[in-house]
């Protein structure tokens, strides 16, 4: 098994511990996003899609699939977060850590 099949399932599995609720699709999705930006390590969408493991042979259509996705209306961003959010800040402020956020590149702003 490659290296980001196995850190999207461990995404999966994390996520579906934290959020049980969310829709199994969003779940699978989300995970593959999240393994994407961990291996290719930068908030740029162009780069992201180049590294999902999406059955096409599109760099176009990899793009769009993931400005689909952080576009849909019924994915909650803040629940996803919130699950998260408590335990980071903990950790944080536990080792005297930094947060640094990472800003995409999106067209979407949210005020």
């Amino acid at each position: 098994m490659s290296g980001f099949k196995v850190i999207v399932e461990a995404v999966e599995k994390d996520l579906e511990k934290r959020l049980p609720k969310q829709r199994a699709t969003q779940r699978r999705k989300l995970s593959e996003l999240v393994g994407g930006m961990l291996i290719c390590q930068t908030p740029n969408l162009m780069e992201l899609s180049n590294v999902l493991d999406r059955p096409t042979e599109s760099a176009e259509a990899r793009y769009n699939y993931v400005e689909r996705f952080l576009k849909n209306p019924l994915v909650d961003t803040e629940i996803v977060m919130a699950a998260y959010a408590e335990d980071l800040l903990a950790r944080l402020a536990k080792y005297h850590h930094t947060l640094v956020l990472m800003i995409d590149q999106s067209k979407e702003c949210y005020l």
